[in-house]
């Protein structure tokens, strides 16, 4: 009996075996295309970080050349005497696409003297920045932040914090 079971089903392998044979090889190649589509989304991922990585690192560099030039026109009005044309620069400034927040923030004190939210002037800025002495870039996943430090001629006259959107 059980030698019969076996020839019938050598005896059934041998009369489909091309068919045996098609269903192997479509076997082969959806468990083929599985592993290529996993390859191909890892692959993806990792060059989409790798994009995203370099962009925001290019990204910070514009934002701090940017705040830096946007400061020299603070520093004029600084210099000058001038609060009122430091306030239409910031106001105009905020009106800019992707621009949230500009501060300035007295040197000793950690008092934000002017800003485009009204209700922080005169409060005290949470950050110190007593040592910093260039432009610091910071950034988190909803916002990029710029702190640059403006000097006079023999003394630190303030920092401009600008806060752009992602």
């Amino acid at each position: 009996m059980e030698e019969k079971k076996l020839s019938k089903f050598i005896l059934f392998l041998k009369n489909n075996y091309n068919w045996i044979v098609v269903i192997i090889l479509i076997g082969a190649l959806v468990m083929q295309n599985f592993y290529l589509e996993n390859k191909y989304q890892k692959e993806k991922l990792s060059i989409t970080k790798m994009y995203e990585i370099k962009f925001d690192s290019l990204n910070q560099d514009k934002v701090k050349i940017l705040s830096e030039v946007f400061s020299w026109s603070v520093k004029d009005g600084l210099v000058r005497g001038n609060l009122d044309q430091i306030e239409q620069l910031f106001y105009t400034f905020v009106k800019k696409n992707g621009i949230e927040k500009v501060v300035l923030v007295a040197p000793t004190s950690n008092l934000i003297v002017k800003s485009t939210d009204l209700k922080e002037i005169g409060t005290t800025f949470n950050q110190s920045l007593d040592t910093l002495n260039a432009t610091k870039v910071m950034s988190d996943s909803y916002s990029v932040t710029t702190f640059t430090p403006i000097y006079g001629l023999n003394e630190k006259l303030g920092t401009v914090v600008i806060s752009f959107k992602k």
